[in-house]
């Protein structure tokens, strides 16, 4: 046995020191370990004191030479075993506890670790293990199971999550709460792996933190984390976790309360809270809360704030008396004592007085309230300035849509006694021309019909400005300058009015262009400056100019027909004694002058009205007595781009070459006069009394007729229908409307579809003439 310890060993230091035999033999008889040398064969060959004690045994010769399986439990033996050739294969073998056995056949549970010796060839020389008693440490750990068990059990019944850490935070153990707050079934799906795995990222430096302190205090008390669960939702814990010294070493107790109905109830209640103060702070009505007792504010919103143009510091402490004008002071004091007296819900309009003294109505809705259980006095103060705005914009509105309903009545009326007029007209004034170019000259009768001419065209001019305020449309719409428009109109205007009278003007070269019917334009503007004129009594100074307006939508809210945007605008300004006040609401009622009798007919400025509303614009009249006054009118800009486009201006009185006319009209003395008129000027015709005579007699030859004369308002079928007819069945036919009044837009509808021209009766013989030369 010496050789093959000294075969072990290296060779002896000089000197005198101990050989290593020596060293050897010291070391296993004074260490306190359990020390056992055997071969690769398991037979002991070296053992320490130490292990003689373990295992019982009396000498050291009754143990060299023994096997090491004599002192495990033979049950053990096949255990053994394979721990001898996993330290003959790995070289070691740590910490295998096993039932040890003691010389007299005692059993103790031992621990053992084991460690292979090889020669210098790398043979298997021997084994050194260590054997440990862990009778008490066993009993102790059994101890702490068993109060873990009980305490776990205890656990389970609170429904608290369990687990055990090492001190770097890896799970050796943990209960079914746990397991279900995290999101996982059984302990072998989490053991042995970290908690920061499951530790919600913006959270897993707190959680670092905590460990470290646990460590270093022993506890940690009301940690407040999140996990994110296996289904990766959140999962909100409290933990409560103490350190425990065990025989394995330290370990972490911890408890893990499921918190996620408290964090969402705390939630629930915050976000009440802001959506509260949200509430409080951002309504557009003000807020106050007084001492129901002695009536000092106490708090107040933002809106409170700008309401009396105060700040909340200084709101804070007033009496809710002084919110008010001085000389109501006493009224709102008797109001709040009286509504604090009944307890009850008060709404009532007051006023306030703002910081820089002004009167601002309000309406408040004042109730008690309470407010963590306590009692306040609430006042809502709305700011009703707008509404009241609003009120009086709605009875305007309301005002003006009566004004306009009893124009559309009276225009509806006018426009059908214009129509039955103007057939008149057309005859009498058509017949009188005839008879004119029958008559010899120096006849003398000439003079008679020429009066009749005369007075009919004042009729005719009457019944025009009739037709023009009952009419809805514009017949031939133009993109033009309003300059043009203006010039044209003043050129019209100085050869009827006095030469004491002075025209200035005052044209803005950027005025945007309009898109207007040239002649009611000019209608229009020629009715307000005669106005003017007159009103200045034969001397004074008009005024017209132009200018680029922008309008923008606080503008237009009150007229409903303007829409914000460019326009331009035409002012006209006379030097004249002004308009007074108690007529200024009938300005625009048809048929109302001012003017003495047979010097005006009261649709003047009706009609000027209709025209530019008709061209969705906007008419104000501006006066004061004394200052004289100005109309203000209003027209839509074109579209971006367009140019200006030239009228229809021609040389007076041009022939046509003879052409095939078929005139279509119910009124049978038109028809003879028409007919008279056209075979004058050369033109072979045909007439139809109806419109079905009319479709029936063109559809048997259309290439026969050059042009129609297709009179709108018939009986049965109406020249809107007839012209759709001869459309469809040659759509370049030529057709002129004629007709004393279009209804509801027809004629302008027509001429978007392709009619020719438009003949307004009654009409003079070079204007038929003039009609026909142009579409033929």
């Amino acid at each position: 046995m010496s050789e093959q310890l000294d075969n072990m060993q290296p060779p002896a230091a000089s000197g005198g020191a101990l050989s290593a035999q020596e060293t050897l033999r010291y070391i296993l008889e004074y260490t306190p370990e359990a020390i056992t040398i055997a071969d690769p064969e398991g037979v002991i060959i070296e053992c320490s004191a130490a292990t003689l004690a373990v295992h019982g045994v009396a000498s050291r010769e009754k143990m060299l030479g023994r096997s090491i399986f004599d002192f495990f439990a033979e049950r053990e033996h096949p255990r053994a075993r394979r721990a001898l050739h996993k330290v003959l294969e790995l070289g070691f073998y740590r910490e295998l506890e096993i039932t040890c056995l003691r010389d007299d056949g005692a059993e103790f549970p031992g621990e053992i670790s084991a460690s292979l010796i090889r020669d210098p060839d790398g043979a298997p020389r021997a084994i050194i293990g260590i054997t440990k008693d862990i009778t008490g440490r066993k009993a102790m750990n059994d101890a702490l199971r068993e109060s873990v068990n009980k305490y776990r059990a205890l656990i389970e019944t609170t429904g608290t999550g369990y687990i055990i850490l090492d001190p770097t935070g890896m799970v050796l153990d943990a209960n079914s709460e746990y397991l279900r707050i995290i999101g996982y079934a059984s302990l072998h799906q989490i053991g042995g792996r970290n908690t920061t795995e499951w530790i919600a990222p913006h959270d897993i430096g707190r959680a670092r933190s905590a460990l470290r302190e646990c460590m270093e205090t022993g506890f940690i008390r009301n940690l407040e984390i999140d996990y994110v669960n296996r289904a990766g939702a959140i999962a909100p814990v409290e933990i409560n976790a103490k350190v425990v010294d065990t025989d394995e070493g330290l370990r972490i107790l911890a408890l893990c309360r499921d918190i996620s109905e408290r964090r969402a109830a705390e939630q629930a209640l915050r976000r009440s809270e802001e959506e509260f103060r949200q509430l409080f702070e951002n309504t557009r009505d003000a807020i106050f809360w007084a001492d129901p007792e002695t009536g000092i504010i106490i708090n107040c919103n933002k809106s409170a704030e700008a309401l009396l143009e105060r700040p909340r510091s200084e709101i804070i402490g007033m009496h809710q008396t002084d919110l008010h004008p001085p000389h109501h002071k006493e009224q709102y004091a008797a109001h709040f004592r009286s509504h604090v007296t009944a307890r009850s819900a008060l709404d009532s309009e007051a006023e306030i007085i703002t910081a820089s003294g002004r009167i601002v109505p309000v309406f408040i809705s004042a109730s008690l309230v309470d407010i963590h259980g306590r009692g306040i006095q609430q006042g809502i103060f709305r700011d009703v300035t707008e509404l009241r705005e609003a009120q009086r914009e709605k009875e305007t509105l309301v005002e003006m849509l009566y004004q306009s309903q009893k124009l559309e009545a009276i225009g509806q009326l006018a426009g059908g006694m214009a129509h039955d007029f103007n057939n008149i007209l057309a005859v009498m004034i058509g017949n009188a021309e005839l008879a004119m170019r029958k008559m010899a000259e120096g006849d003398p009768n000439a003079e008679r019909v020429k009066k009749i001419i005369r007075v009919g065209r004042r009729a005719r001019d009457l019944t025009m400005k009739l037709l023009t305020f009952a009419r809805k449309e514009k017949l031939e719409v133009r993109t033009v300058s309003p300059n043009d428009i203006v010039r044209e109109m003043l050129d019209m205007l100085e050869r009827s009015i006095s030469k004491k009278i002075a025209i200035m003007t005052e044209f803005s070269d950027d005025a945007p262009l309009v898109s207007a019917d040239v002649n009611q334009t000019l209608q229009a503007l020629l009715n307000l400056c005669i106005n003017a004129c007159d009103a200045m009594e034969e001397s004074g100074t008009l005024t017209v100019s132009t200018a680029r307006v922008e309008l923008d939508a606080a503008f237009c809210r009150a007229l409903p027909q303007l829409e914000p945007g460019v326009y331009c605008l035409i002012e006209i300004r006379d030097t004249g004694h002004g308009i007074p006040g108690e007529i200024r609401d009938k300005l625009f009622e048809p048929f109302f002058t001012t003017k003495q009798k047979g010097k005006g007919t009261g649709l003047g400025l009706s009609v000027a009205l209709g025209v530019v509303q008709g061209h969705r614009g906007h008419l104000a009249l501006d006066s004061e007595p004394g200052r004289g006054t100005t109309a203000r009118v209003y027209l839509p800009a074109a579209h971006e781009g367009a140019s200006a486009q030239a009228g229809g201006a021609r040389e007076d009185s041009l022939k046509p070459d003879s052409a095939s006319v078929l005139v279509i009209d119910d009124n049978s003395d038109f028809r003879d006069t028409i007919v008279e008129m056209l075979r004058l000027q050369g033109h072979r015709v045909t007439v139809a009394s109806s419109g079905a005579r009319g479709l029936e007699y063109y559809k048997k030859d259309p290439h026969a007729v050059d042009v129609v004369l297709l009179d709108l308002m018939m009986p049965d079928m109406d020249g809107a229908e007839v012209f759709r007819e001869i459309r469809a069945i040659d759509a370049e036919a030529v057709i002129v409307l004629c007709s004393g009044y279009s209804i509801e837009g027809q004629a302008g509808g027509l001429m978007a579809q392709g009619a020719a021209a438009f003949l307004q009766k009654p009409f003079e013989f070079h204007e038929l003439q003039d009609i026909l030369a142009r579409v033929l």
